[in-house]
């Protein structure tokens, strides 16, 4: 067996020291915004990673590590005395000034800072408007039974942290995080799968508010990809976004080549954005590193005289999460956020399903189904599937033509903006309570020419929407709720919605009927 990379092994807590190690030009990994993270090993603080304005890494070990900095540190944006008694917070200012208060200056210290943002930027109040959760612990544990990663993830608000930090007694591998307020009302962390073929990104968002201290534990409010799929929805990611996180993505695999001189076959990535736009990388579940700058395997002889490629160590693409279903209705543990029954997701199917010329044909939607969401295979990937990921063939075996993928790609693109601003214009109203509630928006008339009007006002219809043509102007297109609908609802019914219009421009002679004949 071939002697693995480090990061490969300890990919949890390895990642950040070299994303933070130096390159030629004396330069840490560029476009990449971490929080604040401490690494836990033998039961111990190690190192504390944080950045500084211009995003260059900052590492604290030995006497910095002390347990009281982490707790003031992780806390100081909490309105809140370790008496239970309210106290000053900076009020929120121009990062290019100074700060005015007794507080530490924001840009400093504060690794959420690394924007150069104020300090209370990042966090508001501790008050019934704010989600209390301060950190989370992702930790990494052996079955002792199949020998398989179990990742543990636990959200901490002030007192649980106070309990991890002075009371607890055994603290397994892992890192503990600043967390990271969401944008928006609901927790939602992204998923990039990269690979130089392919990158694929999806997103989760929590059904709970965030905010919901009284009815829900932080582990309720705040779960996605960690824990039961019925906590969370999959939901769209905005074009512009998705372009961001290959940037960083590529960033990581060019600064990882320059520092250690192999190449970052695969990863798995967990990002997440700030109500001030930021893009924060949270950890890694998965990353494979090339022997050699080219990635090809090597050839050895067998004793049989045979040529064969000598065996390689799987990249875990199927990271498991471990939670209990019982765990989070009767209150978690000591910080209602704790899990331990394996959640397996399974990343090693969609994507050679995509690479076979019959497409499968897809199940009612009306459930996200996490375990064959994501498509990554060691094969599929190997073999360089992914380069056909934009042009997936459907069940017909007749190659399509440039004309059809192109078409297919602006379809594609359409449909996400469109749904996209729909979205967002929703929930910019609330909770959707109001039945008089309309988008308008110009239809894009490469949907229009695809589907034709009528087929795209039944198809909302079917969804409790109304489409309708507007009077007062040509080519505008207005949009309405049949009733009052939860956002998590709407974003379920968009994406099926989405996926229904995509399948049918792919069945077998639609587009032959439809665009071959119009020309």
């Amino acid at each position: 067996m071939s002697h693995r990379h480090p990061l490969e092994t300890e990919v949890l807590t390895a990642l950040y020291h070299y994303l933070s190690k130096k390159n030629k030009n004396l330069e840490s990994c560029p476009c990449v915004i971490v929080p604040q993270t401490i690494v836990y090993e033998h039961n111990f603080p190690t190192v504390w990673y944080q950045q500084t304005a211009t995003k260059e890494f900052k590492k604290k070990s030995g006497k910095e590590l002390e347990t009281k900095a982490i707790m003031n540190e992780f806390t100081r944006n909490i309105v809140m005395s370790r008496t239970g008694t309210a106290t000053a917070t900076t009020v929120e200012q121009d990062p290019s000034t100074a700060a005015t208060t007794t507080q530490p200056s924001a840009q400093t210290s504060d690794p959420n800072n690394s924007a150069g943002l104020a300090s209370n930027d990042q966090n508001v109040m501790m008050n019934d408007n704010h989600h209390g959760i301060v950190a989370q612990f992702i930790s990494q544990t052996e079955d002792e039974k199949t020998g398989e990663i179990i990742n543990n993830v636990e959200f901490l608000d002030v007192d649980s942290l106070d309990d991890f930090l002075f009371k607890r007694k055994k603290r397994d591998k892992g890192i503990l995080q600043q967390f990271i307020t969401p944008k928006g009302p609901y927790n939602f962390v992204i998923q990039a799968i990269w690979s130089p073929h392919v990158t694929k990104i999806e997103r989760r968002v929590n059904i709970h508010r965030i905010t919901d201290r009284k009815n829900y534990t932080p582990y309720e409010r705040a779960v996605t990809y960690e824990g039961p799929s019925h906590y969370s929805n999959e939901v769209f990611c905005a074009p512009h976004l998705e372009k961001e996180i290959k940037r960083v993505c590529s960033a990581i695999v060019d600064h990882f080549f320059s520092v250690e001189h192999k190449n970052i076959t695969r990863m798995v990535l967990y990002f997440k954005v700030d109500p001030k736009n930021n893009l924060y990388l949270l950890w890694s579940s998965s990353i494979r590193i090339g022997n050699q700058k080219t990635d090809k395997p090597s050839i050895v002889t067998m004793n049989s005289g045979s040529l064969q490629p000598p065996t390689r160590e799987p990249l875990n693409l199927s990271p498991k999460f471990s939670y209990s279903h019982n765990e989070s209705q009767e209150g978690a543990g000591q910080d209602g956020s704790k899990t331990n029954v394996n959640n397996s997701y399974d990343y090693g199917d969609v994507l050679d399903k995509l690479d076979q010329t019959k497409k499968p044909k897809k199940t009612k939607a009306s459930k996200i189904d996490t375990n064959s969401s994501i498509a990554l295979t060691e094969q599929s990937l190997d073999n360089g599937a992914g380069d056909d990921l934009d042009g997936v063939v459907n069940d017909t075996n007749v190659e399509k033509d440039e004309e059809f993928q192109k078409l297919k790609q602006d379809i594609q693109q359409e449909l996400d903006d469109l749904l996209y601003k729909a979205y967002s214009h929703f929930l910019h109203n609330s909770e959707i309570d109001e039945q008089t509630l309309e988008f308008s928006f110009l239809m894009p008339p490469i949907l229009l020419k695809a589907f034709g009007e009528a087929n795209l006002t039944q198809l909302f219809s079917n969804r409790d929407m109304i489409l309708k043509r507007s009077n007062a102007e040509d080519g505008v297109f207005i949009l309405n709720l049949k009733q009052a609908s939860s956002m998590n609802k709407l974003q379920h019914e968009f994406n099926t919605f989405k996926e229904y219009l995509v399948e049918c421009f792919e069945s077998e002679g639609y587009y032959e009927s439809n665009f071959k004949e119009q020309q």
